[in-house]
């Protein structure tokens, strides 16, 4: 395969995958640059670009089809975290490269970049102050439901989630003040519970979006 049939592969995967935002792409710490989870000539590996796309250098090749759940770039430069399946987090100091992942800990479900370098969070449940080797858990006050997607606002100690509860035509945008500790109903969507959600904030405080995907007969929560 030449190279021109990659690069089209590649960007019809990438176009895909926008969809599945908080899955298979992220934003990394430079104007301009995002990693994303791509496919490879074995299966599936991580990309790297540094011109919003336009270029695009493949990272680490090594992973099976479907092995990658998400991946997440650290605000420090070449810092990027990727969890596999059984929820394993890994971490690379070295831009993804082949090679350079250290195993940090399970039981993460999806992690989000912190506002400081080598803060992130393990959805709304916990959070670490360095690189992901260990964790401090949220009392979550006032949580209820099953988490379908989370993020962090740019304001320090505000971040949001939104759950379902047993009104399978509602969804509820909570939003916590002091870093998960209480957490407190914003809005309720009239949305089926089995939508797929994804959230992601923008560059200033309060900015938030809110992705959204009818998925019949299905429950898409993280627990």
């Amino acid at each position: 395969m030449d190279n021109k049939k990659i690069l089209i592969l590649i960007f019809l995967y990438l176009s895909f995958t926008l969809l599945f935002a908080d899955k298979a792409i992220t934003r990394g710490p430079d104007v301009g640059e995002i990693y994303f989870i791509g496919p490879t000539v074995t299966a599936e590996g991580i990309y790297r670009s540094t011109d919003f796309g336009e270029t695009v250098t493949c990272m680490d090749s090594s992973y099976y089809y479907n092995q990658i759940e998400s991946i997440c770039a650290d605000l420090t430069p070449g810092s990027v975290y990727c969890i596999l399946q059984f929820m394993d987090l890994y971490y690379s100091n070295n831009y993804g490269q082949q090679g350079s992942w250290i195993f940090r800990n399970g039981s993460t479900y999806r992690v989000n970049s912190g506002r400081n370098e080598g803060v992130l969070y393990n959805t709304i449940e916990s959070h670490s102050n360095n690189y992901g080797i260990s964790f401090i858990q949220h009392q979550l006050n006032g949580f209820f439901g099953g988490l379908k997607t989370s993020e962090l606002d740019n304001q320090i100690d505000c971040g949001y989630g939104i759950t379902s509860d047993i009104e399978p035509d509602s969804v509820y945008l909570l939003i916590s003040y002091n870093n998960f500790e209480n957490l407190q109903i914003k809005h309720v969507f009239n949305i089926a519970w089995s939508t797929e959600m994804h959230l992601s904030r923008g560059y200033e405080n309060g900015e938030l979006y809110l992705f959204t995907r009818n998925i019949q007969y299905l429950d898409h929560r993280l627990y």
